[in-house]
C-alpha cells in the first residue's frame, strides 16, 4: 500500500510539472524554420496602419482620392517622414524630432527640387532644376530670398537681395 501511495504522489507531481511546462511553452513565442504561412493573393484597403507592441501608430499607408500617402511616425507620435503623391507631384518630406518639416525632395512634372527649412519650418535653401534652367536659392530666417545662383537658358547669373527683398547686386 505505501508503494501505491508513492506511485500516486509521484504521478501527481509529474503531471503537475508537465502541466507547468506545457503552460510555459504555450506563453513562449517560437520561430519555426521552413514554415510558410498562407499568403493572400490580394489585400485591398483604403488605408493600412501599422502599430507597435503598445498599440501606437508607427506607419500609415493610405489613399486619398487619386493620391497615395505613406507616413512614418516616431515613438513619441510625431510624423517624421512622408512619401506621397498629389496630382502629378511626388514628394519625400522629412521632419525633425518635433514633427516640423525640415527637408523635402519633390518632383513636379519634369522639375525636381530640394528644399531645406530651419527649426521653425521656414524655407531657407532651395535647389531647383527645370529643363535648361537651374537655381540655388538661399533665404534668411523670414524666408526672404537673399541670394540666388542659377542658369536661365544657359546663361549664368547671381542675384543678391536686401533684407526687404529688393535687389542689392546682380551679375550679369
Amino acid at each position: 500500500m505505501p508503494h501505491d501511495l508513492l506511485s500516486i504522489v509521484a504521478g501527481g507531481c509529474a503531471g503537475l510539472v508537465g502541466g507547468m511546462l506545457v503552460a510555459a511553452l504555450a506563453r513562449t513565442p517560437r520561430v519555426f524554420a521552413n514554415v510558410n504561412p498562407p499568403v493572400a493573393e490580394d489585400l485591398r484597403a483604403k488605408a493600412l496602419e501599422l502599430v507597435d507592441k503598445s498599440g501606437r501608430t508607427r506607419m500609415v499607408l493610405a489613399t486619398v482620392d487619386e493620391d497615395v500617402y505613406l507616413g512614418i511616425v516616431d515613438k513619441r507620435g510625431k510624423l517624421i517622414a512622408t512619401l506621397g503623391t498629389k496630382g502629378d507631384e511626388v514628394s519625400l518630406r522629412l521632419g525633425d524630432a518635433h514633427g516640423e518639416p525640415q527637408a523635402a525632395l519633390t518632383l513636379s512634372g519634369n522639375m525636381p527640387s530640394l528644399t531645406l527649412a530651419d527649426e521653425k519650418g521656414k524655407r531657407r535653401v532651395a535647389l531647383l532644376s527645370a529643363g535648361t534652367n537651374t537655381g540655388l536659392f538661399i533665404a534668411d530666417e523670414n524666408s526672404t530670398p537673399r541670394l540666388d545662383f542659377g542658369t536661365v537658358h544657359g546663361k549664368a547669373g547671381i542675384d543678391v537681395y536686401n533684407p526687404d527683398g529688393s535687389t542689392a547686386w546682380k551679375a550679369p
